[in-house]
């Protein structure tokens, strides 16, 4: 009879003592954790790897804000409509997603209620991180129908050597936003100063693996 002493038959190994007991576990769980497989010589199953989300991808998105109506508007007449297009200018270069052009797109639709938003650009991959795309309101045309007239609408950014547009689109202040139900998106407006009209372009963020 061995006294004190711990067998290991199936490891070939007898150890006497506490201390030689724990001498042989670390073994075992080095040879486990670095060998490539366990103690009893079975392979130990690959890990799953998650790609690390390093990239980018870029979604642009505008919608008209509503206009706030007169109190008392009613009384049998229609409620003012408007048929608005929006061109916008999009620069955005990066290694492997490059773009510059002239979207727009066509809005009808009530004063009060304001537009649907419409999707002007997006990426056509996942690229590496750098700026955001730079973006401006270059246009707004169409016409606003209310009280049984219809307005002409024509508005353009101020240009250098050019007279000043009799309807100026001037561009707002951006900020970060997270509403509810949405994306987190840097968003930023412009308006025009004569016919009071808003337009709200969202740049949604959505990382990506490489």
């Amino acid at each position: 009879m061995l006294s004190g002493l711990f067998r290991f038959p199936e490891y070939g190994l007898v150890a006497g003592g506490f201390r030689r007991k724990s001498f042989v576990l670390a073994i075992l769980l080095v040879v486990m954790t670095f060998g490539g497989g366990d103690a009893l010589g079975q392979t130990a199953p690959a890990r799953a790897v998650t790609p690390a989300k390093n990239g980018i991808w870029f979604q642009v998105k505008a919608a008209i804000k509503p206009v706030p109506q007169p109190k008392g508007l009613g009384d049998g007449k229609a409620e003012p409509r408007a048929s608005l297009s929006v061109q916008l200018r999009i620069s955005s270069h990066a290694d492997g997603s490059r773009y510059y052009g002239h979207p727009t797109q066509k809005f009808d639709f009530k004063l009060s209620d304001g537009s649907e938003k419409k999707l002007y650009w997006q990426d056509s991959a996942c690229h590496p991180r750098r700026g955001l795309p730079k973006i401006s309101v270059v246009a707004i045309d169409g016409t606003v129908e209310r009280d049984g007239r219809s307005e002409e609408i024509k508005a353009r950014p101020r240009q250098l050597g050019t007279r000043l547009p009799a309807d100026e689109i001037s561009p707002g202040s951006s900020l970060v936003r997270a509403t509810a139900g949405e994306r987190p998106a840097l968003t930023f407006g412009a308006s025009t100063k004569a016919s009071k009209i808003d337009v709200l372009v969202k740049v949604y963020t959505v990382d990506c693996a490489l």
